[in-house]
């Protein structure tokens, strides 16, 4: 069932010295920052050149399947073009993410996935779709995966956000939205491009691209790694950080957990938090065939966002993910061009590297080690029909096998892959020992393997209804072998009463599955029981348990929404947008007292269940101005989002109500810059509360991006630029919000001041 090992990844500091020396001698002689990825430089400036106007007409395909115009899309769109990624300095999904109105993004916030991320209102990295080139690269099975360095977006040709739920397309997890990632072919790349850069705290953000053909047959490849051994927090936040500097870093003291604060002693370790990863794409296109192939890694501390007393930060102690898909496509067009079939083959996969592990109150200071596992085989058939100039249709059938081993309890030794958990003698950490009457308390470890079936139709019909107004309905329909049927339709209005106005009213439904991670995943550990009498061991006991849950239901969204455009002029355009979330089936975490595992009793146990609802509401207000004078242009955008709502009349977690996001990017011959700006009401947590009962929160902040390159040579076959990066330019303190529970630290500190100067070579 399971695939041979991989190969890890290793690399610290001192591994880089040979990637600072080529950066610092290169830059002694040139300096070079990306020139489009590959794109002539006819093309960069065509693209510099458009007006507003122009850019709202770009196509897109992520909201119907079918290319249009991102402004008579019946949905709510981002697009990111390559010269935005290119002079803003985006390397990863993640920092295109943070500049997206109506995302939020609580960083360092999680133990497992590093950052969490709520879409207008609703919190989750799961509840939305991660494609590349329309395939999914997010876990198939729903599972949380980090968005952090490892989706890098450096060499992609544009970047498709479609807010608002899209499952009556895509099926399930389009909750909040999708993000098409679309790359280029090889003949849009034509050459080779590498930079390499190197920042504070020993950083190293390297990648490259080749890409070579024609219309008829093209390859591309691209790669990216990235390490870093992340700022020493404990001198940095020392008010955060007072229990690891006076007691672990002096006795190796910790708590036991949050519920009895005995205090342990441990062997003292190094404080390291280290973040890697690195990713690879490989595209063919022959003609009407395609084939694509894309890999990600990501390794980050297990222990951040955790209270000092109750987690140890060594290195060891790290969670590692993994994510792979390959795909093959045909798309078939009638000579008359009136009707269209594509096919689509894809098996995905994603896993929990074995040797992920956690160090922590949960595992009582063992070395707790993790695993998961899941795997998709999907085929789908989609037919488009062009009814008329004004009319189409699309239609589609799917169906995906999955298999699922959902994340291990915490075990004493890594997985063997390639051996059955039946034969590994893994058991439940704590339980390895003996009581006072030599009676062998080892308990063994339970695992939920799972396989189940998905077929999926769907059908969409889009008409001019009339001379200006478009229509849009459509609905899938999906039976799942463990959560049932569900059925999502979509309806949308898309009104142009003159060249300058666009109204939109939509209407969507979506829902995302109870996933084996969240249905499956359980944890804790066990310690002996002492006997008051004799001093012998009696038994065993748990403070917490977290526990798999039974016959849950999918969660359920329905998004109404209306949203307007207006064009000033070619430089000036206004847009509004408004939209109401509600959400049923919640699944939450319900905890019970006086319960027992295993047999052995446990003082607070932790189920997922369906509980309650909720609702968001809000509105984006957004001004882009962009100016193109003979040598020089400006291009800039400032939104401000407003967000709220209640969940089982509580305020929403993970959610700032006032969030201002604005860009500047400024072109002048050959040096480009960029200033970013994000400020954040507070956002709340999710059950902590303060000693007067109020939910914890975070306080409002602003921080200051830059960056800027400069072209120094630029020849018909090779350039040369130099590019930089400083984040929070300010060096501001400031916290997100942790999505744990009582072991969580009080508030996620953020990153300093932190900045990256690199280079770029390109042959053509």
């Amino acid at each position: 069932m399971f695939s041979k090992p991989q190969d890890e990844i290793s690399f610290t500091g001192k591994g880089l010295n040979l990637t600072l020396a080529l950066i610092l001698f290169l830059s002694g002689s040139f300096c070079i920052f990306e020139n489009a990825a590959g794109q002539p430089d006819q093309g960069k400036l065509s693209v510099l050149e458009m007006s507003l106007e122009e850019l709202l007409n770009l196509e897109v395909i992520s909201a119907s399947k079918i290319a249009e115009k991102t402004s008579d899309a019946p949905a709510t769109i981002n697009l990111i073009t390559e010269n935005q990624i290119r002079t803003r300095g985006y390397s990863n999904l993640e920092e295109v993410l943070n500049d997206i109105p109506g995302i939020e993004i609580q960083r360092k916030a999680s133990v497992e996935y590093s950052n969490y991320v709520t879409v207008r209102g609703i919190d989750g990295s799961e509840k939305f779709i991660i494609m590349m080139d329309g395939m999914r690269i997010n876990s198939p099975a729903g599972t949380p995966l980090a968005i952090v360095y490892n989706y890098p977006v450096t060499h992609v040709r544009q970047i498709e956000i479609v807010m608002g739920p899209a499952s009556a397309l895509y099926g399930v997890d389009a909750f909040t939205g999708v993000i098409n990632i679309i790359t280029k072919k090889g003949a849009e790349a034509n050459g080779v491009v590498i930079n390499g850069s190197y920042g504070n705290y020993q950083t190293t953000n390297n990648s490259f691209m080749a890409g070579a053909g024609n219309e008829d047959i093209s390859f591309v490849l691209s790669g990216n790694f990235y390490f870093s051994e992340e700022p020493y927090f404990p001198d940095i936040y020392k008010d955060k950080y007072t229990w690891y500097n006076q007691h672990y870093k002096t006795g190796g003291e910790v708590m036991t957990s949050p519920w009895d604060n005995t205090i342990v002693n441990l062997p003292i370790q190094e404080y390291e938090t280290p973040t890697t990863s690195y990713a690879i794409h490989a595209k063919l296109n022959v003609k009407d065939f395609e084939v694509g192939y894309f890999r990600n890694y990501e390794s980050h501390s297990s222990s951040i966002s955790t209270l000092p007393e109750y987690t140890v930060y060594s290195e060891d102690a790290s969670f590692k993910f993994m994510v792979e898909s390959f795909y093959s496509t045909y798309n078939y067009e009638s000579k008359s061009k009136k009707w269209r079939l594509l096919t689509t083959l894809s098996h995905s996969r994603d896993e929990v590297n074995p040797n992920s592990l956690y160090i922590n109150n949960y595992t009582s200071y063992y070395r707790g080690y993790k695993y998961a596992f899941n795997r998709s085989l999907k085929i789908e058939e989609q037919f488009t029909y062009l009814i008329s100039e004004e009319s189409s249709l699309i239609a589609g059938i799917s169906y995906e096998d999955i298999t699922a081993l959902p994340k291990t309890g915490d075990m004493p030794f890594a997985f063997n892959r390639n051996l059955a958990a039946d034969f590994q003698g893994i058991y439940y950490l704590g339980t390895n020992i003996s009581d006072q009457n030599g009676n062998d308390l080892t308990t063994a470890q339970d695992f939920y393997y799972l396989q189940y079936q998905n077929l999926g139709t769907f059908l969409q019909w889009r008409t001019l209804i009339a001379s200006k107004l478009s229509f849009t309905l459509g609905g899938r329909l999906d039976f799942n072998t463990r959560y049932r049927t569900t059925l999502n339709p979509r309806a949308g209005l898309v009104y142009t009463p003159t060249d300058k106005l666009k109204l939109k009213v939509l209407y969507g439904k979506a829902y995302l599955s109870p996933s084996p991670y969240r249905q499956y995943q359980h944890y804790g550990s066990f310690r002996p029981t002492i006997d008051s009498v004799g001093g012998g061991i009696s038994g065993l006991q748990a403070d917490f348990w977290r526990l798999p849950g039974e016959d849950l239901e999918s969660q359920k969204i329905s998004t109404y929404e209306i949203g307007s455009s207006y064009i000033f002029n070619s430089n000036l355009i206004l847009t509004l947008n408004g939209f109401l979330n509600d959400v049923a089936d919640i699944l939450a975490s319900e905890s019970f007292t006086g319960q027992s595992f295993k047999g052995i009793p446990v003082s607070i146990i932790e189920r997922p269940v369906n509980k309650g609802t909720a609702y968001t509401y809000g509105a984006t207000a957004r001004i882009d101005f962009k100016k193109n004078w003979k040598s020089f242009t400006i291009n800039s955008f400032l939104a401000y989002t407003f967000v709220d709502g209640e969940i089982d009349g509580r305020q929403i977690p993970f959610a700032a109500q006032n969030t201002v996001k604005a860009v500047l990017d400024l072109n002048f011959k050959r040096i480009s810059a960029s200033i970013g700006y994000l400020y954040r009401s507070e956002s709340f947590h999710r059950s902590l509360r303060d000693a007067s009962g109020n939910l914890l929160s975070s306080d409002p902040y602003g921080v200051i991006n830059l960056s800027g390159r400069y072209v120094i040579v630029e020849r018909e076959r090779f350039d040369m630029d130099c590019f930089g990066k400083i984040t929070n330019l300010l060096n501001s303190k400031y916290y997100n919000v942790p999505i744990g529970g009582a072991e969580s630290i009080r508030m996620a500190p953020q990153d300093p001041l932190r900045f990256l100067l690199g280079i770029q070579l390109q042959f053509q």
